[in-house]
């Protein structure tokens, strides 16, 4: 990977500057007929600048992962605002159906206490008729999970087919001229049963929640399911 930087200038204090308004990476492959372009912001303050002049694949690297990365709503329109209110109040609503969580009764431990916080990210529409770069508001309430108190005796594996068992699939369901789906299972954690019950696990609500829920912000929930 190439970054091409097109000029540098000296400034009023002598400080070398980029002058171009962006930073063109670009990707080749061995095949020549092939070719990614990626356009990244010129860095926008003195601090990014130095980082970049310092090491500019590294700071090439950092901009790239931040394509997922998630939503300041105070860089966001009122329009967008309004977006990731709604999808905080469908994943509230799920949590509610699901009775995920409820107001705790009694005497709460700190020690036993976790934070919740919201992941807001944009994520691409998933529909052949949509168009292009078209996107929705995602919102995610999730527990902070270094925080359990049972962190490090806390089963957490989560097991997955691996490629070799897919591919075995993949070829009995041809083998068998069998019809392939595909399905994704909405808020799939809180599917389950009430398995945290027992563990006593609590959490502060977010305002959302809390409101949901006709609580005071300050009174803790009590964990039901393994929530994300």
């Amino acid at each position: 990977q190439e970054v091409y930087r097109r000029g540098l200038e000296h400034d009023a204090a002598g400080q070398q500057q980029l002058h171009d308004d962006h930073v063109q990476g670009y990707s080749r492959l061995e095949d020549a007929e092939v070719i990614c372009d990626l356009v990244i912001d010129f860095p926008a303050t003195e601090k990014d600048r130095r980082r970049f002049l310092r090491d500019a694949d590294a700071w090439l690297v950092r901009q790239l992962k931040k394509g997922n990365s998630e939503v300041v709503l105070s860089k966001l329109s009122a329009a967008e605002r309004e977006l990731f209110r709604e999808a905080k109040l469908v994943e509230i609503r799920s949590w509610l159906a699901k009775k995920a969580v409820a107001a705790a009764a009694g005497h709460v431990p700190s020690s036993r206490l976790m934070q919740m916080r919201w992941v807001l990210t944009w994520k691409a529409v998933d529909d052949p008729t949509a168009a292009p770069g078209q996107r929705k508001a995602k919102a995610r309430l999730v527990l902070r999970g270094f925080q359990d108190p049972d962190l490090e005796s806390l089963p957490t594996s989560a097991p997955t087919m691996t490629r070799r068992t897919r591919q075995l699939f993949l070829q009995l369901v041809a083998q068998k001229r069998w019809h392939l789906h595909q399905a994704d299972a909405k808020t799939a954690f809180l599917q389950g049963g009430a398995t945290q019950t027992q563990r006593e696990v609590f959490a502060i609500p977010v305002p959302e929640l809390a409101d949901a829920l006709n609580i005071p912000v300050d009174v803790a929930v009590q964990v039901h399911k393994a929530c994300y």
